[in-house]
């Protein structure tokens, strides 16, 4: 099999539209932990440890913002 056979099907940016929020999440939230999966199996499909290892590192920063977010969305919700 070779690599472009191996890709996921679908990017994160590909997220049906009108979703519900899942587990009391925003659909930001969603978006950013999906980009983190989606960085997580590229990095399981690479070859060359650079590009594997940046797409671990691009994973961490997606699993950081949606932390961020929800942190973000959660002291909204406290202020009210």
């Amino acid at each position: 099999m070779d690599r472009l056979e191996r890709m996921p099907a679908r990017a994160p940016c590909d997220a049906p539209v009108g979703r519900r929020k899942a587990r009391g999440m925003s659909t930001k939230v969603q978006d950013y932990l999906a980009g983190a999966r989606y960085c997580e199996d590229m990095a399981a499909m690479t070859d060359g440890h650079k590009v594997s290892a940046d797409f671990a590192e691009l994973a961490r920063q997606w699993r950081e913002l949606a932390r961020q977010r929800q942190d973000f969305e959660r002291s909204l919700h406290d202020s009210e």
